[in-house]
């Protein structure tokens, strides 16, 4: 209790609310050292971009952040399809660890690699009628996707440049490739990784899936490539909200670029 006499009145009022929302404003602003997800994902494009396969850092990170920085490099990032699809981390204390990946063949000769996929992906947007309408284009380039690859059920192709060169891929190859190429044709979009029920029902365990969110005029949109390719119903993902994903099994997901983005909305005239 703490008393303060003003003008000879005496006041009186207890100390622990002023505690509390103290305590509280700690525990929001104060980051005790940890690195930032920002943070932790440039350094690892340093690393990645210097050629080194293991990232030692000595500030602390949370196992989400670290997991999150992986699941966007090696499924986030259309231009590094030289990593492998996998990564690992390790630590020996709370305040060290070492984030490490491995490199494929294309990181044998990655710059003329890159230039062959920023040519193949350049000249499949070129296709796209320049008068079309921002929804028009992303429809367009949805169904390219779909008539020309296919679900590589070897899980072998799993990048963007791996998507072009064998014409199959996973959900990362067509979030990846698609990403790019609705980049190419203006249209700003982002990557997302959730878990999804196989595309079955609840009765099946959630496992991780890629797919993308685009902006169309001021709102973002769901559209998931992978399972309007393999799933039944050609437009059944394309330009959808956020309660239409999660009434068709998925779930828990993150954009890539850390931000929040709300899909309010269906634009999709093939919905039932």
């Amino acid at each position: 209790m703490i008393r303060v006499r003003i003008k000879e009145k005496e006041i009186a009022f207890s100390i622990w609310p002023i505690v509390i929302v103290l305590i509280v404003l700690f525990l929001i602003f104060y980051k005790g050292g940890a690195i930032s997800y920002n943070e932790l994902y440039d350094e690892v494009i340093n690393s990645i971009e210097s050629g080194e396969t293991d990232v030692d850092i000595s500030r602390h990170a949370t196992d989400s952040t670290i997991k999150k920085v992986g699941y966007r490099i090696i499924n986030g990032s259309p231009e590094y399809f030289h990593i492998v699809n996998s990564y690992s981390y390790s630590s020996n204390d709370k305040n060290s660890w070492t984030f490490s990946f491995s490199y494929n063949s294309y990181a044998d000769n990655y710059e003329k690699n890159l230039v062959r996929y920023r040519e193949m992906v350049k000249e499949i947007a070129s296709q796209v009628d320049e008068t079309y309408t921002d929804y028009e284009k992303a429809l367009w380039l949805h169904d390219y996707m779909i008539d020309n690859f296919s679900y590589d059920y070897n899980y072998s192709s799993y990048s963007s440049l791996s998507m072009l060169d064998n014409k199959k891929g996973i959900c990362s190859s067509y979030a990846l490739l698609y990403k790019d190429l609705l980049e190419e044709v203006g249209i700003k979009n982002e990557i997302v990784i959730g878990k999804t029920e196989g595309g079955y029902g609840p009765t099946y365990k959630l496992g991780l899936h890629c797919w993308n969110i685009v902006k169309i005029g001021r709102f973002w949109y769901h559209i998931d490539t992978t399972w309007d390719d393999t799933l039944e119903g050609r437009y059944t993902y394309f330009m959808v909200s956020d309660s239409y994903m999660k009434k068709h099994y998925h779930y828990s997901w993150f954009c890539v670029d850390g931000k929040k983005h709300y899909c309010w909305f269906n634009k999709n005239d093939n919905l039932d």
